[in-house]
């Protein structure tokens, strides 16, 4: 646990992966899965809310400053919250 931000990373048994390149935020989720995702900002505010359908990568581009950022993705009773690094 980060405890700075108190963001909880992802667990390592977890199979959903969630990183980011420059301002891509991507997220593999095994089995293609339907997912639901929400980018919010260090303050708490949500900045996006999509759903997935059915892909193994999902990439969203964040047309966001630079700097960190919280992402959390439902697939049916499975949470995941990971933080990313926005350039």
């Amino acid at each position: 646990k980060d405890s700075y931000f108190g963001v909880e990373e992802g667990s390592p048994d977890s199979e959903i992966i969630i990183y980011a390149f420059e301002d891509v935020i991507n997220i593999n989720i095994p089995e293609a899965k339907p997912a639901e995702v929400a980018i919010y900002d260090m303050m708490g505010r949500e900045l996006l809310r999509q759903k997935t359908v059915n892909e193994n990568l999902t990439r969203i581009k964040l047309d966001a400053e630079t700097g960190y950022y919280i992402v959390k993705v439902q697939t049916g009773d499975q949470f995941i919250t990971g933080k990313v690094f926005i350039k």
